[in-house]
């Protein structure tokens, strides 16, 4: 049984220093299992712990011990708006388990007026709805 369903959805809004991809389970799993967190990019999955990315993430040390194989992403921008998926490996390659999570960074809006050529100009921006 699973604390969290295999597929959720996270939502926070821009700015927030922090938000966390949950995956926490109660399945009794080999000390010798490998954790592998990727988003999807145009349909193809890019690794999430890689180039600029690496420096925002952070994972549970003990995870097998804890069952917490969440992943903490630092400052989300709209940027961040991806499924994410956690698989979980034996150290023969076979997937043990695997978590797909929706992530949501509300972004802000700003609105302003300016006067071009006689003619009001009224900009309205969405920054991710």
């Amino acid at each position: 049984m699973h604390r969290c369903p295999l597929f959720c959805q996270v939502e926070v809004e821009e700015g927030a220093e922090s938000v966390q991809l949950p995956f926490i389970t109660t399945l009794d799993l080999p000390d010798d299992v490998r954790v592998r967190w990727f988003y999807y990019k145009d349909d193809e999955p890019k690794k999430l712990l890689h180039q600029a990315c690496r420096s925002r993430t952070e994972m549970e040390i003990n995870q097998v011990k804890t069952e917490d194989f969440s992943l903490t992403l630092k400052y989300p921008t709209d940027k961040d708006n991806y499924t994410y998926t956690c698989t979980i490996y034996s150290n023969e390659n076979k997937i043990l388990l695997k978590k797909r999570v929706e992530l949501k960074v509300k972004g802000q809006y700003c609105a302003y007026t300016r006067e071009v050529s006689g003619l009001l100009l009224y900009v309205y921006l969405f920054i991710n709805e």
